[in-house]
């Protein structure tokens, strides 16, 4: 009777990430993560058992150290203090609300590291075992192996499962927005909003996912719409991939909306951080003012090309003034900032703001394969257009293509905004691959040949 009622409330997908847990495989896998994670850190192992306070002061960061001290108060107090208030202005609550909670249960002196990495290892053993599922079709037995290819990179080892990593809290987000990939690519009613859920979740952890979800749910709106034109009556299950993915995006935006009513509840408006002003105060600095300020690696990150392009107006902090500069200057805009690009895209692996060029050959080798599974996610996603499930893939990859573009455009560029989509790119390829027929082309291509000869 319980379990009948469960599954009647969508639970299939709660025992079915029970069974996961239970089953060799994610053993298997939550093994394979933790002992990566403890070998790519050996000289570091004391650091694993550091409490929250001290483990977030190692990492010679500003957010570890704002997250700690907020999920302080959260545990001691229940809620912030007017010394942490500020945090959530700058970032969403649901990371320190996580680390106050593990605070709450296990204590300030926990090893806050370790609780991480285990729920890190233990989320991602849950997106590779779908991951495995979805690919056992195409690789037979070899899927086992292949979701553990996302982990073979330094900067998915360090984003997602080193110690700084952890703290700055973008592995759950990471790994609840692929777990809501993956939920869509069911399409099931349950499924669909199973995957809001996660994808409100990752916005909640980490600020550039609510833009990711703003981006991605006019695309869909906007495929949504085309699929009424372009999509075959007789193609009705791809249109109804449309559908999916533009419902589980709203089923996330109304999951996000208590938070945008706290803001406003407390005497502001409904965005979802409050970072734009300084953005625009930093856009229109100069050198040396950033440079006084401490805050080099955002002139490293051409925050102020307004500044440079209109030095008459630098000094200023208006957001009319600041989007003027770009209309009357896009090109120019858009031109500095791709100047940047391949300083941070092939940055060493444990930079997280400022560039610092890669050195070894790993790091080399993996930024150029970081570069080619990009640009092969690209070109499966035109060679499956045709795929029921393009709608999902177009929607899902244009929107953070395009979310990328704006952060790229309009704010300071950092090491770490490039680790989501090189590790995206990866996880999309795979994905494809599940679902490329191969045989198709590969027919095409020997009858071609066969012309030509």
């Amino acid at each position: 009777m319980i379990l009948d009622r469960l599954k009647a409330f969508g639970g299939k997908f709660i025992l079915r990430g029970i069974a996961n847990i239970l089953c060799l495989g994610w053993v298997f896998y939550f093994v394979a993560l933790v002992a990566i994670a403890l070998f790519s850190s050996a000289s570091q192992m004391d650091v694993w058992m550091y409490n929250l306070v001290d483990a977030a002061k190692g990492t010679g960061y500003g957010d570890p150290n704002s997250f700690a001290a907020t999920a302080m108060d959260i545990s001691t107090y229940g809620w912030t203090t007017d010394n942490s208030r500020w945090t959530f202005n700058l970032w969403p609550p649901g990371f320190m609300l996580l680390e106050g909670a593990l605070l709450k249960l296990f204590g300030n002196n926990a090893p806050m590291p370790l609780l991480l990495l285990a729920l890190s290892a233990g989320l991602f053993a849950t997106v590779m075992m779908e991951m495995r599922r979805l690919l056992s079709g195409a690789m037979g037995r070899g899927a086992w192996l292949v979701p553990l290819l996302i982990f073979s990179f330094p900067a998915a080892r360090v984003f997602l499962l080193g110690i700084t990593g952890l703290l700055l809290g973008e592995w759950l987000s990471i790994g609840c927005f692929f777990g809501a990939v993956l939920l869509l690519m069911r399409r099931t009613l349950k499924g669909t909003i199973f995957a809001g859920v996660l994808f409100a979740v990752s916005a909640y952890t980490r600020s550039q996912y609510e833009f990711f979800l703003n981006v991605m749910l006019f695309v869909s709106i906007g495929l949504m719409l085309l699929s009424f034109f372009w999509i075959k009556q007789s193609n009705l299950v791809c249109r109804q991939s449309a559908k999916y993915l533009l419902l589980s995006l709203v089923v996330a935006q109304i999951l996000m909306l208590p938070w945008r009513l706290y803001h406003s509840s407390h005497g502001q408006d409904l965005r979802w951080v409050y970072t734009g002003a300084t953005i625009i105060e930093a856009s229109l600095s100069t050198d040396a003012t950033l440079i006084a300020g401490g805050r080099e690696w955002m002139r490293k990150g051409g925050i102020n090309v307004a500044c440079h392009i209109a030095p008459e107006h630098c000094g200023k902090s208006d957001s009319v003034t600041y989007m003027r500069i770009f209309k009357d200057h896009p090109f120019e805009w858009i031109s500095l900032k791709i100047k940047l690009l391949p300083e941070y895209w092939f940055a060493s692996a444990g930079a997280l703001a400022g560039p610092a060029m890669a050195t070894s050959l790993e790091e080399i080798v993996s930024n150029g394969l970081f570069l080619i599974f990009f640009i092969g996610a690209f070109a499966l996603l035109w060679l499956s257009r045709k795929n029921d499930l393009t709608p999902i893939w177009w929607g899902v990859a244009l929107g953070i293509g395009v979310a990328h573009f704006g952060i790229v455009t309009f704010s300071h560029l950092e090491v770490r905004y490039f680790y989501f989509i090189k590790i995206f790119s990866v996880f999309l390829f795979l994905l494809l691959l599940s679902e490329f027929d191969w045989l198709v082309y590969l027919n095409k291509f020997s009858i071609r040949l066969r012309m030509i000869l």
